[in-house]
């Protein structure tokens, strides 16, 4: 019976997404967002500068990551507009297998697991379609820091994983700012209940915070730390929102160990 629910939910995800998709060949740009995106993108693969002066008619408050891989394959295929849409697209798979992952990894049946996804899915065409096949580095940052999470669960909080993780996540912020939520909740998780690996956990964090500092700062220079603050970088109701969701975040992975156990 579960399996027709999951069936159900699946022809709702085809359904919801199948506008959107197709969206994904449109020959103009879904909004203003879009055109922002690949004009960056396209910079960033020609060499140009990503941050210009504060004085300047345009700005960039965003991290440099997406700019990169956006440019680089749209340079393979022809059109950065495209690319960012089919990077968006599969970023959405990527976090609905994490989702599927994580809830096996608390051994629930693959119906179950399923389920789950495909109501993440579902719900995501329903509240969120224009999203799903976007030039927006959004969706690619929570992949990023989702799979960093799901890999730490998945491989038992191992060492080599915990470095995995720690660059994955800095991946994730170095494409969106203040996807602050999971890494800080896996901190916290890991002080509470794995403290003999915190010292490790932190050495990896600060590492790879510490070598991406560094590499945007070789590359991009001074100015981005000096105007991308300026452009917007740093928002209060911003910073509510982060901190609301490690609640949520910390709240929801105390609820998976006690349904695990």
């Amino acid at each position: 019976m579960l399996w027709v629910a999951v069936a159900g939910l699946f022809a709702t995800w085809i359904s919801g997404a199948a506008g959107p998709g197709y969206g994904l060949f449109r020959l103009i740009p879904n909004g203003y967002n879009e055109g922002w995106n690949a004009y960056w993108a396209d910079v960033a693969w020609s060499g140009g500068s990503l941050y210009p002066a504060i004085d300047s008619p345009v700005s960039n408050n965003y991290p440099p990551v997406s700019f990169y891989i956006v440019g680089g394959l749209g340079s393979l295929l022809g059109d950065n507009i495209f690319a960012g849409r089919l990077l968006a697209l599969v970023s959405l798979i990527v976090i609905a297998l994490d989702l599927f992952v994580w809830l096996r990894i608390f051994t629930v049946t693959r119906a179950v697991a399923a389920f789950g996804a495909l109501l993440f899915l579902a719900a995501f065409a329903h509240y969120a379609p224009a999203y799903i096949a976007m030039d927006d580095p959004q969706l690619l940052a929570h992949a990023f820091v989702m799979t960093g999470v799901v890999l730490v669960w998945r491989f038992d909080f191992s060492r080599k994983v915990l470095v995995a993780a720690a660059v994955l996540m800095v991946l994730g912020g170095m494409v969106k700012h203040l996807l602050i939520a999971l890494p800080l909740t896996l901190t916290v998780w890991i002080a509470l209940y794995r403290r003999q690996l915190l010292a490790m956990w932190l050495i990896a964090a600060v590492s790879a915070v510490t070598l991406a500092v560094a590499v945007v700062y070789l590359t991009q220079g001074e100015i981005f730390f000096r105007d991308l603050p300026r452009a917007g970088f740093i928002r209060g109701s911003s910073w509510r929102r982060a901190l609301g969701a490690f609640g949520r975040a910390l709240a929801f992975c105390w609820f998976s160990a006690r349904l695990r156990r």
